[in-house]
């Protein structure tokens, strides 16, 4: 069903959106989507064979966290090469950024939420290399969890930067909880996953009221905004 952005909305208010809507073009209608969170879970599905890939990814972090028992893993998507310039396009040159602070911040705040269960950390990034020299750091728990320098994988899939991001995503999106910075592509990871979710609180809302991309930590269950 094709709908413009005006009608999703009426669609929104009059609590009548459809199973199926083709967008109009690219675009994060928050809005509409905190709506039916359960719904958006329920018809998203991701394909058996990329989810083959995150049973071995999570299954070779596990081996390598050497835990006995159970164990809590968090997904943490850090957005940094490309989204930087932009959100100092759309925000301003006073934008703030999720620093190393915040994501350590964030896993403390995880970790004392999960008091009786181990946490492990699975970091997925556009910019692997400052994860790898920054955040990853096994013997805390933190692990690379990337398609891209996956020593879980063969370089075949390794270097494919198409099955890089299916991975990426559908891992996020099938671990316990969340950390994020911004984007689209782990807010909707965080969505499917569950669970809690922390979310860099970058500024006031300057898109109107009520949630969008920026803010929905503010409006989702089990979500918190920190800096």
């Amino acid at each position: 069903m094709y709908k413009s952005i005006g009608e999703m909305k009426k669609m929104h208010e009059d609590a009548k959106f459809a199973d199926v809507v083709v967008l109009p073009m690219w675009t994060a209608q928050m809005e509409i989507l905190s709506a039916d969170v359960k719904k958006f879970r329920r018809l998203f599905h991701l394909r058996s064979d990329v989810l083959e890939l995150v049973k071995n990814t999570i299954t070779g972090v596990v081996a390598a966290a050497n835990i006995s028992g159970d164990v809590s893993l968090v997904g943490v998507h850090v957005r940094r090469k490309d989204y930087h310039p932009l959100l100092i396009h759309i925000l301003g040159k006073n934008v703030s950024f999720a620093t190393l602070g915040y994501f350590k911040r964030a896993m403390e705040k995880m970790r004392t939420l999960s008091p009786d269960t181990p946490v492990v950390f699975v970091v997925v990034s556009d910019d692997r290399e400052w994860c790898m020299k920054e955040l990853v750091n096994e013997s805390e728990g933190v692990f690379w969890g990337g398609m891209e320098g996956s020593p879980f994988h063969a370089p075949s899939y390794t270097q494919n930067t198409l099955i890089q991001s299916s991975h990426d995503f559908a891992l996020l999106a099938s671990l316990n909880g969340s950390i994020i910075s911004y984007g689209t592509f782990a807010l909707a990871g965080a969505l499917l996953a569950g669970g809690h979710t922390i979310m860099f609180d970058i500024l006031e809302p300057v898109f109107g009221n009520g949630p969008n991309i920026f803010t929905a930590g503010k409006y989702l269950e089990n979500w918190e905004m920190m800096t």
